[in-house]
């Protein structure tokens, strides 16, 4: 399953750049993808596109006895191997819905979880952010920023695997990196990072060779 980023505010499955992404995903890792839409604020205010997602996750379970109404979900899906991917907002989606799959849907396992240069925030500025005021204006909703009080603890994201993906130039990248040192108290982690590029910059020129092989690390990454 696979969650777009956007800041929650912009983008879509139909979008080209995802549309495509997403496609070239699948063949690499030899994957099916649902590819999830969510509403977007500001006129589909937070959580509102957590509760769609989730929303999403539950119709994909609804396939796990076979008679679901997607016939490719129905037919051609381990549903012990189930990932969850998502790039920025995705990602912190993902961070989010998987203890409740844990928890609710127990015919689900998720095997693996691919975070690309996750959104998360806090609002003491730390690493890149120091330098960007503009972009950082810091938030410890628990939706946001996992190492407050009110987020999923991290031993309840649940998983065999995970990678977190981070660029260099991203004011992101410090807080990704922290997320997955905390994580790999838990898990088996992996983590790459993609020097002298910035925020999902794979997404906006995928014939580059850094773009190939960000797309090879995370083929891999659900293939094995």
């Amino acid at each position: 399953m696979y969650f777009h980023g956007g800041a929650f505010l912009i983008a879509s499955p139909a979008e080209p750049l995802y549309h495509k992404f997403c496609n070239t995903l699948a063949g690499s890792a030899n994957a099916l993808i649902v590819s999830v839409d969510y509403r977007r604020a500001p006129e589909h205010p937070l959580p509102i596109a957590f509760e769609d997602a989730w929303t999403t996750i539950q119709w994909v379970a609804t396939h796990v006895s076979g008679s679901g109404p997607e016939d490719w979900l129905n037919q051609r899906v381990d549903f012990n191997k189930v990932y969850l991917v998502g790039d920025s907002a995705g990602a912190t989606m993902a961070h989010q819905l998987a203890p409740r799959v844990v928890d609710s849907l127990t015919q689900i396992k998720i095997h693996g979880i691919g975070s690309i240069h996750p959104y998360f925030w806090g609002s003491n500025p730390i690493g890149l952010e120091r330098a960007d005021p503009v972009r950082n204006k810091g938030s410890d909703d628990p939706l946001i920023n996992p190492f407050v009080d009110g987020a999923p603890s991290f031993d309840k994201v649940v998983c065999e695997k995970m990678i977190v993906l981070v660029a260099e130039k991203d004011i992101l990248r410090d807080r990704g990196r922290l997320y997955y040192e905390a994580m790999l108290k838990h898990r088996k982690v992996e983590f790459f990072e993609t020097l002298g590029e910035d925020h999902v910059f794979h997404l906006f020129n995928p014939q580059f060779e850094k773009a190939k092989v960000l797309m090879s690390k995370l083929a891999s990454f659900i293939q094995n």
